[in-house]
């Protein structure tokens, strides 16, 4: 071997046997000198080729990675904006049920301000308070004169 560095490839011209520039050739080696160029030209091609079909196999399972890490990453996401808009579903039905609640509250304080001062019923509601705690209890339950007075004429009605 000529070259200890590298392994015995049958393909690559080992530069015995090729004739020099200054050494006259018979008509067959010159054209098996040809044919051995075209040759060596060849596997030199063919091997360009393969390395870069190395290569970019080399690049395609870097994308194929990538593209896994991509999805994953997707789903994660996906899962992450449901879970964030639920939460923010749930917090704005909170917040109606509050804005409700507030209103009822409203509701009710302004109509009890309607029928206790403006109205003047306040006193009437005084006067009812005291009557019914004054009034005699009856079978357990306490009618105050009004109720007892209402309730005869109801039953009298009936009659």
């Amino acid at each position: 071997m000529a070259n200890n560095d590298q392994p015995y490839d049958p393909y690559i011209p080992s530069g015995r046997g090729t004739p020099g520039p200054n050494t006259h050739h018979e008509g067959g080696n010159d054209r098996t000198a040809a044919l051995q160029a075209q040759i060596d030209d060849t596997v030199n091609v063919m091997r360009q080729n393969i390395q870069r079909t190395e290569e970019r196999g080399g690049r395609v399972a870097d994308l194929d990675h990538q593209t896994r890490k991509l999805a994953d990453s997707s789903a994660d996401f996906k899962r992450g904006t449901n879970r964030v808009r639920k939460q923010l579903m749930w917090k704005n039905v909170r917040m109606w049920v509050w804005i409700l609640v507030g209103i009822a509250v409203l509701i009710i304080i302004i109509a009890l301000c309607h029928a206790l001062f403006i109205t003047g019923t306040a006193r009437n509601l005084r006067q009812a308070t005291i009557d019914f705690h004054q009034a005699p209890m009856i079978g357990g339950l306490r009618f105050p004169p009004t109720m007892r007075a209402s309730i005869v004429t109801h039953i009298a009605g009936i009659l």
